[in-house]
């Protein structure tokens, strides 16, 4: 009989979202009922779970301090609902809630008490990721994220954090899903701790900076990312000039010395100010070439591709990583750029040849490519900006 029970075993792939209240054993009797009341009725209005329940695409887990819901549909189905559920406890601030979402193999059994349930790696999993997750979090894991990067209302949701390991030496790779009202900005105390005490972590790479270094870095991607935007905006600041709209910039009347920010402030208006004339130069010696026709790609938009390690250590591939999750980090708080996520950029590991058809893959305007070369507390950054319409290099460093 048991025989027979094994070989109806039917594995399928479920979307499961793991929801638990955060300090629930803190809680007095009562105070335990009443979160997981106030719980059940955010969940039980999302309607993303009210959709797929309907349409038996959902199963709901109790789990004692939270839920676990399995949705059989699409990937989409069990992140809409933990954006649901996270907008709707911002009225409830007292209410600690943490969410892990993972697709993987699930199977249908029968409990204890006979009545249908369902097991299966996924669920488990999905457990793992929630668990390295604070109050507000709504973490993914990589397989999630890969499946949502492909459409683009999802990739300024994701935001990667990197691998860790979880329990009986597990390690997945997490995504921490958030937006301006949506999830927790602020990484996960948890995956902090795990990574410090890693050996060749991520974390630990970027940290063998000295203090010092780690300044002079940081600064220098800030001036790397303002040269970058300054580039951008110079088609817009044409056209501003073109129309009479753009107000002379006032004279500096202070006489003591230049501040660090003055200084960078400085370099970029010496970098728009070049880029406004060479702007006008070429628009000056340069045929008119007819607008193209049909392209939905916006003119502010860059991607940032996978940046090549230069150093023999192979180890500091994390560091490169690093050098792009700084510039993309920084380009993303741009309103008026659309910037593309690192996940989508990943298929693009290796030197790419045809520039042109990967913007166009991408939806991007500008691609951003460059190399890292790192020896002790040295660190060398070639980048290349190239307008990926005409295949021109629009500047470089």
């Amino acid at each position: 009989m048991a025989d027979e029970e094994k070989a109806k075993l039917r594995l399928e792939i479920g979307h499961v979202l793991f929801i638990d209240i955060v300090g629930y054993s803190k809680l007095l009797t009562d105070e335990q009922s009443e979160a997981l009341q106030e719980l059940n009725q955010i969940v039980r209005n999302a309607e993303a779970a009210l959709e797929a329940l309907a349409a038996d695409r959902l199963t709901i887990l109790p789990t004692g301090d939270g839920m676990a819901l399995v949705f059989t549909g699409s990937v989409e189905e069990p992140v809409e609902c933990a954006l649901e559920i996270s907008q709707a406890l911002r009225a409830q601030p007292s209410l600690p809630v943490r969410m892990g979402i993972h697709s993987g193999p699930i199977h249908h059994v029968k409990d204890a008490n006979g009545r249908d349930n369902i097991a299966g790696v996924g669920i488990n999993i999905a457990q793992r990721v929630m668990d390295c997750g604070d109050a507000g979090h709504i973490l993914v894991s990589k397989r999630v994220a890969d499946d949502l990067a492909q459409q683009r209302r999802w990739q300024p949701y994701i935001h990667e954090l990197g691998d860790v390991e979880v329990k009986h030496g597990v390690v997945v790779s997490l995504v921490n899903l958030y937006a301006e009202t949506i999830g927790n900005p602020t990484p996960p105390t948890r995956l902090g701790k795990t990574r410090g005490s890693t050996a060749g972590s991520r974390v630990g790479t970027r940290k063998a900076l000295s203090p010092l270094g780690r300044a002079i870095f940081i600064v220098a991607i800030l001036l790397l990312v303002l040269a970058i935007v300054s580039v951008i905006f110079v088609p817009a600041i044409m056209r501003m000039l073109d129309h009479g709209r753009l107000a002379a910039l006032p004279q500096p009347t202070a006489t003591a010395p230049p501040s660090l920010a003055d200084t960078i402030k400085s370099a970029v208006a010496k970098q728009i100010t070049d880029e406004l004339q060479g702007e006008r130069s070429r628009k000056k010696n340069a045929a008119v070439q007819p607008a193209p026709t049909g392209s939905a790609i916006p003119e502010k938009s860059i991607a940032v591709l996978p940046f090549d390690n230069l150093s023999r250590d192979p180890d500091n591939a994390y560091f490169c990583e690093g050098v792009q999750d700084e510039i993309l980090t920084r380009l993303a708080k741009i309103s008026d750029l659309k910037v593309v996520s690192r996940t989508s950029t990943q298929h693009f590991k290796s030197s790419p040849d045809n520039l042109p058809q990967i913007a166009k893959q991408l939806g991007v305007m500008h691609i951003l490519e460059g190399s890292v070369q790192k020896a002790n507390d040295q660190v060398r950054v070639n980048v290349q900006l190239i307008n990926a319409l005409t295949d021109a290099h629009l500047w470089a460093d």
